[in-house]
């Protein structure tokens, strides 16, 4: 893992070590997300925190996240990237309806969202957290949560790695997003909490 290149966009910095515990402020109106097919659809303004792999060598991605939840779709989490193509997919903890949640978004035309409630046990009534994976299989990228020992599937995305090409690469990394400013204070951010990150790139 030290042999990767860490960079930072969007207003996150880049930390002395992957391994520390990190922390990502995101500020209102931020998101990775696409409304629609067009160009002026997409928004990938929230702050992140990424390193560049060849899609060949990708194995496995881990994180334990804590996001403290207020607004909706206040939300933190993994991402990975495929700048060339336009294609992203994310996964994490977000606030909606009241309540925090475990989601998911696939972006290839557009961006397909699916929510599964938090487990028992993660969260406090301010803050939840859970260990999110993302793992390849073939072509398939799964990701996984575990909270308390208990390892769920939450989303299996079949066209990660289905036209991949020989040296095609892709980013990788972390993000805190907060596309809805709090009621009374539109300029306060959420700050999101990143622990034990681990990235598997052993050759295929």
């Amino acid at each position: 893992m030290s042999s990767n290149k860490w960079q930072a966009a969007n207003g996150a910095q880049v930390p002395a070590s992957i391994t520390d515990t990190i922390k990502i402020t995101a500020y209102p109106r931020t998101d990775i997300w696409r409304r629609n097919t067009t160009d002026e659809g997409d928004v990938f303004n929230a702050p992140y925190i990424y390193t560049t792999v060849q899609t060949g060598s990708f194995k496995r991605l881990a994180v334990s996240i804590s996001v403290p939840y207020k607004t909706q779709f206040d939300q933190g989490g993994f991402m990975v990237s495929w700048p060339h193509s336009s294609r992203w997919i994310k996964g994490g903890i977000e606030l909606f309806e009241g309540k925090p949640a475990l989601g998911v978004v696939g972006t290839d035309r557009y961006s397909d969202w699916s929510l599964a409630p938090m487990p028992t046990g993660s969260d406090d009534g301010k803050v939840a957290w859970a260990l999110f994976e993302v793992v390849r299989d073939e072509t398939t990228m799964w990701v996984y949560c575990t909270v308390k020992g208990q390892r769920q599937a939450l989303r299996e995305i079949k066209w990660a790695f289905l036209d991949e090409t020989e040296g095609e690469t892709f980013q990788v990394g972390i993000y805190a997003a907060k596309p809805t400013p709090d009621e009374g204070d539109g300029e306060a951010g959420v700050e999101v909490t990143f622990d034990h990150f681990e990235l598997d790139t052993g050759h295929k």
